[in-house]
């Protein structure tokens, strides 16, 4: 007889008691950072990107990027409070795409490589975090498994 192979993205950890501790470090690091920048493009944009004029169509984008950073922290907020290894590992996904649109955005604007450096390091410690998140969550981690 043949025995079927387990998949290598089977999920055997489903849920943890808790995430490692640099990992919970820099996700709410990352929910500080997108919701206080959040509040911040919503109340004074000027005040976040110097010399962001008041046409209406700037103060609509200044506004959409306003609520996807409130998003994207109180998304990250829930998944590191809810435990699931694939919904933080699906949460990281989305801050991985965020990212690589934040560092175009920074290469094309012309400001310099100063930004596109900041942006760069925060997008591999993510790349980090879903890749270690989906080790967990498929077992891979001892500590981790549940009997």
């Amino acid at each position: 007889m043949s025995e079927k192979k387990q998949s290598q993205f089977a999920t055997l950890a489903p849920t943890v008691d808790k995430f490692p501790l640099l990992m919970v470090i820099f996700g709410w690091f990352l929910v500080m950072v997108n919701t206080t920048f959040g509040i911040l493009f919503l109340i004074n944009p000027a005040g976040v990107i110097l010399g962001l004029g008041s046409t209406s169509a700037i103060l609509q984008a200044t506004i959409m990027l306003g609520a996807r950073n409130l998003g994207s922290g109180f998304i990250l907020g829930f998944a590191l409070l809810f435990k699931n290894t694939r919904v933080l590992q699906a949460v990281w996904v989305f801050a991985i795409i965020r990212e690589v649109g934040d560092l175009v955005a920074a290469l094309a604007g012309g400001g310099g490589f100063s930004g596109a450096i900041v942006v760069i390091v925060i997008l591999v410690i993510e790349i980090i975090a879903f890749i270690y998140t989906g080790a967990i969550a498929s077992g891979h981690i001892a500590k981790y498994k549940k009997a």
